[in-house]
C-alpha cells in the first residue's frame, strides 16, 4: 500500500509539473507573438511613409526652399517630444524627405541639414519601434547629439537652408 501511495504521489507531481511548464511556455509564446505583431505594424507604418516620400520624388517634383525649411523647423521644434509615437513618425517622414532631397541634390555629407536628416531619421525610427521600456534609454542616448543641432539652429534655419539649396 505504501508503494502504491508513493507511486500515486510521484505521478501526481509529475503531471502537475508537466502541465505547469507547458502553460508557462505557451504564455511566453503569446507574449512574443504580440511583440512581433507590434513590430510588424510599426514597420508597415514606416514602409507607408517610405513609399509616400518616394512617390513624391518620382514625379516632376522640384525641391523647394519652403519645404526644406518646413521640415528642418518641424524636426528642430519637435525633437524633444519624440517620445510621442505620432511625433516620432512625423519626424521620420520629415527626415526621410530631407535625406531624399539631399541624395537627389548630391549634397555633401558635411552639410548640417543632411547630417540632421540622416541622424534624426534613424533616431525617430529607433524610438518609434522601441518598446515602452526602451524608449527612455534611446532618447537619453540621442539627447546630446540633438542638443548640438538645436544650438546650431538656435538663431534660425534660414542660413542652413540657403546653404542646402545651393545644391539644387
Amino acid at each position: 500500500m505504501k508503494r502504491f501511495f508513493k507511486l500515486l504521489c510521484c505521478m501526481t507531481l509529475l503531471f502537475t509539473l508537466s502541465f505547469s511548464l507547458s502553460g508557462c511556455s505557451e504564455n511566453q509564446s503569446n507574449e512574443t507573438d504580440t511583440m512581433e505583431d507590434t513590430d510588424n505594424t510599426n514597420d508597415d507604418e514606416l514602409a507607408k511613409i517610405d513609399s509616400k516620400v518616394e512617390e513624391r520624388f518620382n514625379g516632376d517634383y522640384t525641391v523647394s526652399q519652403e519645404d526644406i525649411s518646413e521640415s528642418v523647423t518641424y524636426i528642430n521644434e519637435n525633437i524633444d517630444n519624440i517620445k510621442d509615437k505620432d511625433v516620432a513618425k512625423n519626424i521620420y517622414e520629415h527626415s526621410l524627405f530631407l535625406e531624399t532631397a539631399a541624395t537627389q541634390g548630391n549634397v555633401d555629407d558635411s552639410n548640417k541639414i543632411k547630417e540632421l536628416a540622416v541622424n534624426s531619421k534613424e533616431y525617430a525610427k529607433n524610438v518609434y519601434n522601441a518598446s515602452d521600456d526602451e524608449v527612455d534609454n534611446i532618447i537619453e542616448e540621442g539627447k546630446e547629439k540633438f542638443n548640438t543641432f538645436k544650438n546650431d539652429f538656435k538663431n534660425g534655419v534660414d542660413s542652413f537652408v540657403d546653404e542646402f539649396m545651393k545644391f539644387f
